[in-house]
Parts: structure tokens; C-alpha cells; sequence
């Protein structure tokens, strides 16, 4: 009782007044959220497809949900107005993507992994018993699901998208490696945010592990995944370190390790742009953080 009053009166205020200072002040905040709310109401109205042209057709993956989808529908539709390719999208239900409603109506040309196949999927290949931290992060840091409920029981390479990102123009790198991916793909932030210390994952990993790593855009194969690897770095890592935001991060850029890469030029192909960023000189932007500001209350509506 006593700590429910002090969340009430002194923790969650706090937190709130933070947040609010982060972004300008808590008028500047609610501005942003109704614009998010604007976003999601012409999200409604996208419709992303292509017909079939003769191009080969490319495969592009989002792991997504209900709270999501607005940002994945946009992210869909800004990438397939920049390529002439037909692309089949296919997505990966975060435990809430069964409440979408119009999911075919809106992108046709698309396949949806619900839950129930993922589960049915890690329990033949990354059983509870054998991998009860990887199942045990599955439920407490979604993010993970990027590479468990992805790469578990495939084959093949496969493109992960997160959905808080626009593209501008067409992303030439990235439509020549769905056309033949033979390496790991990947963006590139201004400094390395994997949450735990590089020196310390390459000893775990054996390997060296490149700068900068961001997986807003992120290819990789299934071969390259030792899930018995996977599990004993995971846990290792929280143990020694604590639990982190960036763990799943940190565990792709462990996997990509010392396999040559196709590194996208982060000038290009831009993670946290700036309001005053000019949108010719880039193909792709990833809205973390505080550009989230921009993502909501500008840069979709460039996009439509």
C-alpha cells in the first residue's frame, strides 16, 4: 500500500515530468501525441501494393502487433512506393497482431505468422527445457522475438524491418541484397549502443565484433544462429551485467561477429535523423528516440 502511494505521488510523476522535459516541455508532448494519433488515422487509409511486373518479387519481415501496426503500415508503404519490385511482406504476430482487422485488405501481398505457429515452432526446434532463458526473455523483452520467432524452424535468409522507420528513396544497397543476399546486412549508428562491454562480448563470442551496429535493418541466415551460443550469451551477459534494452542488439551484432558484412552507409541510410535533416540526401530513417518528435508530427505526412 505504502508503495503504491509513493509510485502515485512521487515516482510516476517524476517520470512523466522527464519524459515531458526530453521532448520540450509537456505542451510540446501532447502536440506530438496527437499527431501520433493523426499518423494512425491516415495509416488507415494506406493501401501497399504492386503488381506483379515482371521484377522479381522481394521478401521483407516485420515482427509486429496491434500497438505497432500504423508504424509497420507506413514503413510498408514508403517502401514499396520507392521500389519498382513487387514485395511480399511477412509478418511475425508479437501476441498481438491477431486484433488487426484488415491486414489482407490492406497489404495483399502478405503472409502472417501467427503466435500459435511461432510457439508451435519453438517447441519442436528451441524446446522450454533446453533453452529456458531464451523462452524466459521471449516473454519479458519482446525484442528477442526479432531473432527466436523469426530464425527458429526456417531456412534461408530473411530481412527484419522494425516499423519505426520511412523510406524516402529507393535503397539500391538493400534491393540488391533481397535480390541475392550471400552476407549479413546491416545499418550503422553514430556510436555503438550494445549495452554491455564490446571487449567482454567478443571474449563470450570469440569473435570481433564491428562498431555501430543498429538493427533497424537487419539481415540475416539461420546457419549463422547457434541457439545453444544464443542462450549461454544471453544469460551470461544479465548475470554479469543486468538485464539491458540493447540486449537483442548486442546479441545480433555477437552473431554477425566475424562474418563479412554489407555495412549501409549511415549517410544514407540515417538512424536518429534530425529535424533539419534534408530528406533528398537519404534513402531510409530510423525514428528512435527523441526523433520520434520528428517521425510523428512531420515526416510521415512527406510520405503521403
Amino acid at each position: 500500500m505504502i508503495q503504491k502511494i509513493v509510485d502515485t505521488l512521487y515516482r510516476n510523476p517524476r517520470s512523466n515530468w522527464n519524459l515531458w522535459q526530453r521532448f520540450g516541455g509537456y505542451f510540446e508532448y501532447q502536440k506530438m501525441l496527437s499527431a501520433q494519433k493523426d499518423m494512425a488515422i491516415a495509416a488507415a487509409k494506406l493501401f501497399v501494393f504492386n503488381e506483379n511486373n515482371f521484377l522479381k518479387e522481394l521478401d521483407v519481415c516485420f515482427l509486429t502487433g496491434k500497438k505497432f501496426w500504423y508504424q509497420t503500415l507506413f514503413c510498408a508503404y514508403s517502401l514499396q512506393k520507392v521500389i519498382p519490385n513487387p514485395i511480399h511482406f511477412t509478418f511475425y504476430d508479437d501476441g498481438t497482431l491477431d486484433q488487426v482487422a484488415n491486414i489482407k485488405g490492406q497489404i495483399p501481398n502478405s503472409t502472417v505468422i501467427y503466435t500459435s505457429e511461432i510457439e508451435s515452432r519453438l517447441s519442436s526446434y528451441l524446446p522450454l527445457e533446453k533453452y529456458p532463458y531464451l523462452h524466459h526473455k521471449r516473454i519479458v523483452y519482446k525484442h528477442i522475438r526479432k531473432l527466436t520467432d523469426v530464425y527458429v524452424g526456417t531456412r534461408g535468409w530473411r530481412l527484419m524491418l522494425d516499423s519505426d522507420m520511412l523510406f524516402t528513396h529507393t535503397p539500391t544497397e538493400i534491393v540488391d541484397w533481397l535480390s541475392n543476399p550471400t552476407m549479413p546486412i546491416y545499418m550503422q549508428e553514430e556510436e555503438s549502443a550494445y549495452g554491455f562491454p564490446k571487449d567482454y562480448m567478443e571474449g563470450l563470442s570469440n569473435s570481433t565484433i564491428p562498431d555501430c551496429i543498429n538493427v533497424g535493418c537487419l539481415g540475416l541466415n539461420d546457419r549463422l544462429i547457434d541457439w545453444d551460443k544464443l542462450e549461454y550469451w544471453a544469460k551470461n551477459l544479465e548475470e554479469t551485467f543486468g538485464t539491458c534494452y540493447y540486449l537483442e542488439q548486442a546479441l545480433s551484432a555477437m552473431i554477425i561477429g566475424n562474418n563479412d558484412s554489407l555495412r549501409l552507409d549511415r549517410d544514407r541510410y540515417v538512424v536518429y535523423p534530425k529535424a533539419s535533416l534534408i530528406y533528398d540526401n537519404a534513402n531510409l530513417f530510423h525514428y528512435v528516440d527523441l526523433s520520434k518528435a520528428e517521425y510523428f508530427r512531420n515526416a510521415w505526412k512527406k510520405i503521403v
